[in-house]
């Protein structure tokens, strides 16, 4: 997380405010709460005394100021580029011609995608900065959709036979992350990859899109568009069947996991109306809200958390809820019963793994509590040391791989 990034940000928010006309009060209320439960950075900065509410606000109302001046020194021929957009777009002219789009939809969407002016160069400027090199990294590939962009790194493990279907398991990073490093230290460092080998899996490493905080991140929630870079969600069924064109997958066995903000997006793709994941996987995450009604899809979970987490807090606090009672959230949806509920006390004690089982074991939601590994308190990790001698990256795969999109 790049804690230094996001102060100089604050402290330069101070001298750049616009005069232009202010949102209401409440508004801004409603921003900064967001972005403190979004971001684990700055809420810990705000907790630590390094900046005020009222610095963050400030800051808020600056980036909003400068882009809207740029909008207006940046005057764009939005027509112009309609037509443009059409000639070089079939499915767009067909939407069109159907009557399932309108010109005045198609402009706004080209907006969205396309950033305006400044904004969008200072975007790209700032990815650079961000200093991700993905393209060294060896299975990088990219993913181009309507001009745009998306990178992720492909592990195809030696044991990989294009003869038969193999699992696919998508591997999320944390807030700020490069998935060239993220994959470097989970996939090499911490032996993912090793796991794969073992286990005949292919492995994606996506790439978080730079976004309006200044850094990488997920955004959960599918907002209905059809663009890779703003809907992460339609983003990874694109990502899948890319892999798909090239290597033989089993899409009835696809799997999410995700390391911290990572483990929200797995956590966001057990909620989509059509089920495409398997399963779910998270490490040191957690989940803005509950599964809600409109979540018919009934995704396995397993989560290890680490019982001394600073960042996400095991016990939870103002802005999140605690994971015990998130995965009883899960339970509860599940419609499974507590009674089903067995806990395994682990590694001396130092481990606990709480499951509830449906019938004939589907459905199922498993937490593991982490106290300690290797010496140390649990914290906010991917985790490494094993657990009553089966590394966690196996008890994770173990888990994911008695599920299809069949049960």
């Amino acid at each position: 997380m790049h804690y230094s990034k996001l102060l100089f940000l604050f402290v330069v928010a101070s001298g750049c405010f616009a005069t232009g006309q202010e949102k209401a009060a409440s508004d801004w209320e409603s921003k900064y709460e967001k972005l403190l439960q979004s971001d684990p950075a700055v809420r810990q900065k705000v907790e630590d005394g390094q900046a005020t509410k009222k610095e963050i606000i400030q800051w808020l109302k600056s980036k909003g100021s400068q882009e809207d001046e740029s909008q207006k020194r940046n005057k764009i021929d939005w027509d112009e580029k309609y037509k443009q957009f059409l000639q070089s777009d079939p499915d767009a002219r067909r939407k069109l011609q159907n009557g399932e789009a309108t010109k005045a939809q198609i402009i706004e969407y080209l907006k969205g995608s396309e950033g305006i002016g400044e904004k969008k160069s200072r975007r790209e400027s700032g990815s650079q900065k961000n200093g991700c090199d993905n393209s060294s990294q060896k299975g990088f590939r990219k993913l181009v959709e309507n001009g745009q962009q998306r990178e992720y790194i492909l592990h195809v493990p030696s044991s990989y036979d294009r003869n038969r279907s193999h699992p696919l398991v998508i591997n999320f990073h944390g807030f700020g992350d490069c998935a060239s490093e993220y994959a470097e230290n989970i996939g090499q460092v911490l032996e993912f990859n090793s796991t794969a080998k073992e286990n005949s899996f292919l492995v994606v490493y996506p790439q978080a899109a730079f976004r309006e905080k200044g850094a990488r991140y997920w955004e959960p929630g599918d907002n209905g568009t059809e663009n890779i870079l703003t809907n992460d969600v339609y983003f990874t069924r694109q990502l899948i069947a890319d892999v798909k064109k090239k290597y033989n997958v089993d899409l009835n066995r696809v799997y999410a996991v995700g390391y911290s903000n990572g483990g929200m997006m797995a956590y966001d793709l057990a909620c989509v109306k059509e089920r495409f994941i398997a399963a779910i996987g998270v490490m040191s995450g957690t989940m803005l809200g509950k599964p809600g009604a409109s979540v018919k899809s009934l995704t396995p979970v397993i989560h290890f958390h680490g019982l001394q987490d600073q960042v996400l807090p095991y016990k939870g606090n103002q802005h999140y809820q605690s994971v015990p009672d998130l995965l009883d959230s899960w339970r509860q949806h599940h419609g499974i019963s507590r009674a089903s509920h067995d806990r395994k006390i682990l590694n001396d004690g130092r481990a606990v793994a709480d499951s509830y089982l449906g019938p004939n074991q589907q459905a199922a939601v498993v937490l593991y509590t982490i106290k300690s590994e290797h010496g140390k308190p649990g914290g906010h990790v991917w985790f490494s040391d094993d657990i009553d001698g089966v590394h966690p990256n196996q008890i994770l795969w173990d888990f994911l791989s008695d599920y299809d999109l069949d049960n």
